[in-house]
């Protein structure tokens, strides 16, 4: 017996993740485009590989489907308003969004604790997402000592 959906979502909020925002560039329109994300995972030391999941029907996906690089913003605590806009479907979000766009191709989310850019390696369509998989070109972190990460546990965020 297969685990229903309801179930399968409690089961795994109660594994606490932290926060990201990921971002890429859309070239035609020249804006960004991104979404809040929980699922990033560290893949490989050698080379350095990160994964994250991304839906089908996500309105970035078509975006992430076609650009070959992005950039992972790992948030803070005082970030719970980026990611909540980029997560409930909030129409145009970077208009209240500070950030900078690094070379062509890089959205780096102000104040984030670290924007890690990445090349898209390998996707890999696996039920109804596709795992993202990219090789890590540089990365930026927050020079804030009392900076602390955005996580998340049983559906609230924890300061």
């Amino acid at each position: 017996m297969v685990i229903d959906t309801i179930h399968f979502k409690k089961a795994l909020g109660s594994f606490t993740t932290g926060i990201c925002h990921v971002a890429t560039f859309d070239h035609e329109s020249q804006k960004p485009v991104g979404l809040t994300v929980n699922s990033l995972a560290s893949v490989s030391l050698e080379p350095p590989l990160l994964s994250f999941c991304l839906d089908k029907k996500s309105r970035t996906f078509p975006y992430f489907n076609k650009n070959n690089f992005f950039c992972v913003n790992i948030l803070n605590h005082q970030q719970q308003d980026i990611s909540l806009r980029f997560s409930n479907g909030t129409p145009n979000p970077w208009p209240l969004t500070k950030y900078s766009l690094l070379g062509n191709s890089f959205v780096h989310i102000d104040k984030a604790l670290c924007s890690i850019d990445c090349q898209i390696k390998e996707r890999i369509e696996i039920g109804d997402h596709v795992l993202m998989i990219g090789e890590v070109l540089k990365s930026a972190f927050s020079e804030d000592p009392s900076a602390k990460p955005l996580i998340y546990f049983r559906g609230h965020y924890i300061f």
